[in-house]
């Protein structure tokens, strides 16, 4: 008799209900799994690609062989060609790339005075009005050494800068 009792409830409508519902919770579950999946790998993929364009440099070491491979960094804006550092209140030029408006007017080690006129407080506002758009003209006091401060006029091109 119980036995019948407990046959006949198993398959009640009721229970039928709690079956297709348990379905529907499963499957919900199982979309939010896979959504979750599907987010976690694209916040991998960002995360990666930011780590190696943060952390990637011109030389990198390969720790599972010990061997050195140069990686290639191409870097490319319009401006006069030059690296800048600031050294105290002075700015000056690091670096002149080859084949750059200011190869051969502008040496290593020239303090920059003013740029078009403005003497800027921080690199960021010096690079800022250095570079602009293509084919057009900017003015810079340079001073090279102990020498008279001169004034240099330069057209700003595409630069290509391969470290």
């Amino acid at each position: 008799m119980c036995e019948t009792i407990f046959n006949t409830l198993s398959w009640s409508p009721s229970v039928r209900m709690n079956s297709t519902m348990n379905k529907i919770a499963r499957w919900r579950l199982a979309r939010k799994i896979t959504l979750g999946a599907l987010m976690l790998t694209g916040c991998f993929a960002t995360a990666s690609a930011v780590s190696h364009r943060l952390h990637s440099a011109s030389f990198q070491q390969c720790h599972s062989h010990g061997t050195i491979v140069r990686v290639a960094h191409d870097y490319t804006y319009t401006g006069i060609g030059v690296v800048m550092v600031q050294e105290g209140q002075d700015f000056v030029v690091k670096a002149v790339l080859p084949d750059s408006p200011a190869q051969g007017k502008i040496v290593p080690g020239a303090k920059l005075l003013t740029v078009d006129g403005q003497h800027p407080e921080h690199l960021r506002a010096w690079s800022r009005l250095i570079r602009g758009e293509a084919n057009t003209s900017v003015q810079l006091e340079v001073q090279h050494g102990d020498s008279e401060s001169q004034t240099v006029t330069l057209e700003r091109q595409l630069i290509h800068h391969r470290r």
